[in-house]
Protein backbone atom coordinates (compact mmCIF):
# COMPACT_ATOMS: atom_id res chain seq x y z
CA UNK A 1 0.00 0.00 0.00
CA UNK A 2 2.76 2.44 0.95
CA UNK A 3 4.53 1.68 -2.32
CA UNK A 4 1.55 2.91 -4.32
CA UNK A 5 0.53 5.74 -1.98
CA UNK A 6 2.30 8.39 -4.06
CA UNK A 7 0.53 7.31 -7.23
CA UNK A 8 -2.82 7.20 -5.45
CA UNK A 9 -2.33 10.77 -4.19
CA UNK A 10 -1.27 11.93 -7.67
CA UNK A 11 -4.29 10.36 -9.38
CA UNK A 12 -6.65 11.72 -6.71
CA UNK A 13 -5.16 15.22 -7.06
CA UNK A 14 -5.49 15.23 -10.85
CA UNK A 15 -9.05 13.90 -10.61
CA UNK A 16 -10.05 16.61 -8.14
CA UNK A 17 -8.41 19.25 -10.33
CA UNK A 18 -10.34 18.03 -13.38
CA UNK A 19 -13.62 18.03 -11.47
CA UNK A 20 -12.86 21.52 -10.12
CA UNK A 21 -12.51 22.80 -13.68
CA UNK A 22 -16.17 21.94 -14.28
CA UNK A 23 -17.46 23.75 -11.18
CA UNK A 24 -18.42 27.41 -11.33
CA UNK A 25 -21.14 29.92 -12.11
CA UNK A 26 -20.87 29.04 -15.82
CA UNK A 27 -21.91 25.48 -16.55
CA UNK A 28 -19.15 23.71 -18.47
CA UNK A 29 -19.45 19.94 -18.59
CA UNK A 30 -16.68 17.41 -18.25
CA UNK A 31 -16.61 16.67 -21.98
CA UNK A 32 -16.30 20.37 -22.85
CA UNK A 33 -13.56 20.78 -20.25
CA UNK A 34 -11.57 17.89 -21.70
CA UNK A 35 -12.21 19.33 -25.17
CA UNK A 36 -10.45 22.56 -24.20
CA UNK A 37 -7.23 20.60 -23.63
CA UNK A 38 -7.62 18.17 -26.54
CA UNK A 39 -8.35 20.88 -29.11
CA UNK A 40 -11.93 19.85 -29.83
CA UNK A 41 -14.47 22.45 -30.92
CA UNK A 42 -15.21 24.62 -27.92
CA UNK A 43 -16.28 28.22 -27.65
CA UNK A 44 -13.77 30.98 -26.96
CA UNK A 45 -15.68 31.83 -23.78
CA UNK A 46 -15.27 28.28 -22.49
CA UNK A 47 -11.57 28.28 -23.29
CA UNK A 48 -11.11 31.62 -21.54
CA UNK A 49 -12.98 30.49 -18.41
CA UNK A 50 -11.09 27.20 -18.19
CA UNK A 51 -7.58 28.38 -19.05
CA UNK A 52 -7.51 31.93 -17.67
CA UNK A 53 -9.75 31.65 -14.63
CA UNK A 54 -10.35 28.18 -13.23
CA UNK A 55 -7.01 26.59 -14.13
CA UNK A 56 -5.11 29.59 -12.78
CA UNK A 57 -6.98 29.37 -9.47
CA UNK A 58 -6.40 25.64 -9.17
CA UNK A 59 -2.66 26.00 -9.77
CA UNK A 60 -2.54 28.94 -7.34
CA UNK A 61 -4.23 26.86 -4.62
CA UNK A 62 -1.81 24.00 -5.33
CA UNK A 63 1.19 26.32 -5.00
CA UNK A 64 -0.14 27.89 -1.80
CA UNK A 65 -0.85 24.47 -0.30
CA UNK A 66 2.63 23.29 -1.23
CA UNK A 67 4.25 26.29 0.45
CA UNK A 68 2.17 25.84 3.61
CA UNK A 69 2.94 22.11 3.70
CA UNK A 70 6.68 22.67 3.29
CA UNK A 71 6.65 25.38 5.94
CA UNK A 72 4.70 23.12 8.28
CA UNK A 73 7.13 20.24 7.79
CA UNK A 74 10.04 22.54 8.59
CA UNK A 75 8.38 23.95 11.72
CA UNK A 76 7.40 20.51 13.00
CA UNK A 77 10.88 19.10 12.43
CA UNK A 78 12.68 22.07 13.98
CA UNK A 79 10.41 22.25 17.03
CA UNK A 80 9.79 18.49 17.22
CA UNK A 81 6.10 19.22 17.69
CA UNK A 82 3.38 17.97 15.31
CA UNK A 83 1.18 20.95 16.22
CA UNK A 84 3.69 23.58 15.07
CA UNK A 85 2.64 25.52 11.99
CA UNK A 86 2.72 29.13 10.70
CA UNK A 87 -0.67 29.84 12.30
CA UNK A 88 0.17 28.71 15.83
CA UNK A 89 3.58 30.41 15.71
CA UNK A 90 2.01 33.72 14.72
CA UNK A 91 3.69 34.02 11.32
CA UNK A 92 0.35 34.08 9.51
CA UNK A 93 -0.93 36.70 11.96
CA UNK A 94 2.19 38.75 11.25
CA UNK A 95 1.50 38.64 7.52
CA UNK A 96 -2.13 39.68 8.07
CA UNK A 97 -1.04 42.49 10.37
CA UNK A 98 1.42 43.73 7.76
CA UNK A 99 -1.34 43.86 5.16
CA UNK A 100 -3.67 45.60 7.60
CA UNK A 101 -1.01 48.26 8.19
CA UNK A 102 -0.55 48.73 4.44
CA UNK A 103 -4.29 49.21 3.95
CA UNK A 104 -4.53 51.46 7.01
CA UNK A 105 -1.80 53.81 5.73
CA UNK A 106 -3.00 53.70 2.12
CA UNK A 107 -0.08 51.83 0.54
CA UNK A 108 -2.09 48.79 -0.51
CA UNK A 109 -0.82 48.74 -4.08
CA UNK A 110 -0.44 45.73 -6.37
CA UNK A 111 3.03 45.01 -5.02
CA UNK A 112 2.52 46.72 -1.68
CA UNK A 113 0.20 44.05 -0.27
CA UNK A 114 2.42 41.00 -0.86
CA UNK A 115 5.49 42.97 0.22
CA UNK A 116 3.81 44.10 3.43
CA UNK A 117 2.71 40.51 4.11
CA UNK A 118 6.28 39.29 3.61
CA UNK A 119 7.68 42.00 5.88
CA UNK A 120 5.06 41.25 8.53
CA UNK A 121 5.78 37.52 8.49
CA UNK A 122 9.55 38.06 8.52
CA UNK A 123 9.32 40.62 11.31
CA UNK A 124 7.24 38.24 13.40
CA UNK A 125 9.75 35.43 12.90
CA UNK A 126 12.62 37.70 13.93
CA UNK A 127 10.63 38.82 16.97
CA UNK A 128 10.02 35.21 18.00
CA UNK A 129 13.68 34.32 17.54
CA UNK A 130 14.75 37.38 19.55
CA UNK A 131 12.49 36.38 22.44
CA UNK A 132 13.72 32.80 22.37
CA UNK A 133 17.40 33.78 22.23
CA UNK A 134 17.40 35.86 25.41
CA UNK A 135 18.25 32.70 27.34
CA UNK A 136 19.39 29.29 26.27
CA UNK A 137 16.78 28.55 23.65
CA UNK A 138 14.61 25.48 23.56
CA UNK A 139 11.77 24.26 21.40
CA UNK A 140 9.28 25.02 24.16
CA UNK A 141 10.48 28.62 24.44
CA UNK A 142 10.23 29.08 20.67
CA UNK A 143 6.73 27.64 20.55
CA UNK A 144 5.46 29.69 23.48
CA UNK A 145 7.04 32.83 22.01
CA UNK A 146 5.15 32.18 18.79
CA UNK A 147 1.87 31.69 20.62
CA UNK A 148 2.44 34.95 22.52
CA UNK A 149 3.23 36.79 19.27
CA UNK A 150 0.07 35.35 17.73
CA UNK A 151 -2.13 36.78 20.49
CA UNK A 152 -0.37 40.15 20.42
CA UNK A 153 -0.74 40.50 16.66
CA UNK A 154 -4.36 39.36 16.74
CA UNK A 155 -5.11 42.07 19.30
CA UNK A 156 -3.27 44.67 17.20
CA UNK A 157 -5.22 43.52 14.14
CA UNK A 158 -8.50 43.98 16.00
CA UNK A 159 -7.43 47.49 17.00
CA UNK A 160 -6.67 48.41 13.38
CA UNK A 161 -10.06 47.10 12.29
CA UNK A 162 -11.71 49.23 14.96
CA UNK A 163 -9.79 52.37 13.97
CA UNK A 164 -10.39 51.96 10.24
CA UNK A 165 -13.93 50.73 9.81
CA UNK A 166 -14.07 52.02 6.23
CA UNK A 167 -11.52 49.39 5.21
CA UNK A 168 -12.92 46.71 7.52
CA UNK A 169 -14.31 44.55 4.72
CA UNK A 170 -11.13 44.77 2.66
CA UNK A 171 -8.86 43.82 5.56
CA UNK A 172 -11.17 41.01 6.64
CA UNK A 173 -11.47 39.67 3.08
CA UNK A 174 -7.69 39.54 2.70
CA UNK A 175 -7.34 37.79 6.06
CA UNK A 176 -9.84 35.11 5.05
CA UNK A 177 -8.04 34.59 1.74
CA UNK A 178 -9.28 33.96 -1.79
CA UNK A 179 -7.93 32.68 -5.09
CA UNK A 180 -10.57 34.44 -7.17
CA UNK A 181 -8.21 37.30 -8.04
CA UNK A 182 -5.16 35.16 -8.81
CA UNK A 183 -3.32 36.04 -12.02
CA UNK A 184 -0.87 34.09 -14.16
CA UNK A 185 2.06 36.21 -12.99
CA UNK A 186 1.18 35.59 -9.35
CA UNK A 187 0.90 31.86 -10.03
CA UNK A 188 4.35 31.81 -11.63
CA UNK A 189 5.83 33.59 -8.60
CA UNK A 190 4.07 31.21 -6.19
CA UNK A 191 5.31 28.15 -8.09
CA UNK A 192 8.84 29.56 -8.11
CA UNK A 193 8.73 30.20 -4.36
CA UNK A 194 7.43 26.68 -3.69
CA UNK A 195 10.19 25.20 -5.85
CA UNK A 196 12.92 27.22 -4.13
CA UNK A 197 11.58 26.31 -0.69
CA UNK A 198 11.46 22.64 -1.66
CA UNK A 199 15.05 22.72 -2.92
CA UNK A 200 16.20 24.51 0.24
CA UNK A 201 14.54 21.99 2.55
CA UNK A 202 15.72 19.07 0.45
CA UNK A 203 19.25 20.40 0.69
CA UNK A 204 18.83 20.53 4.48
CA UNK A 205 17.14 17.15 4.88
CA UNK A 206 20.06 15.80 6.91
CA UNK A 207 19.83 18.74 9.31
CA UNK A 208 16.08 18.19 9.62
CA UNK A 209 16.65 14.52 10.43
CA UNK A 210 19.18 15.44 13.11
CA UNK A 211 16.84 18.04 14.62
CA UNK A 212 14.19 15.34 15.04
CA UNK A 213 16.57 13.72 17.53
CA UNK A 214 17.13 15.18 20.97
CA UNK A 215 19.41 18.21 21.09
CA UNK A 216 22.23 16.28 22.75
CA UNK A 217 22.39 13.76 19.92
CA UNK A 218 22.19 16.53 17.31
CA UNK A 219 25.05 18.46 18.94
CA UNK A 220 27.18 15.35 19.26
CA UNK A 221 26.76 14.85 15.50
CA UNK A 222 28.41 18.24 14.95
CA UNK A 223 25.23 20.18 14.21
CA UNK A 224 25.08 23.85 15.24
CA UNK A 225 21.55 23.48 16.58
CA UNK A 226 20.69 27.15 17.25
CA UNK A 227 22.10 28.40 13.95
CA UNK A 228 20.39 25.73 11.85
CA UNK A 229 17.12 26.08 13.74
CA UNK A 230 16.98 29.84 13.30
CA UNK A 231 17.92 29.62 9.61
CA UNK A 232 15.23 27.05 8.88
CA UNK A 233 12.57 28.98 10.78
CA UNK A 234 13.46 32.25 9.09
CA UNK A 235 13.39 30.80 5.56
CA UNK A 236 10.23 28.79 6.17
Amino acid sequence: MKRHLGWIILVATLTLALVSLTIGSSRIGLSETIGVFTGRNTSSAQRYIILNLRLVRIIASFAAGTILALGGVSYQAVLRNPMADPFILGVSSGASFGVALAIFFGVATRFGLPLSALLGATGTTLFILALASRKRSSNTVLLLSGVAANYILSAAMTLLLFLNREQYQRILAWSLGTFSTATRNQVVIALLVSLLLFLFLYGNHRNLDLLLLDEGSARSSGLAVESVRYRLLLIS
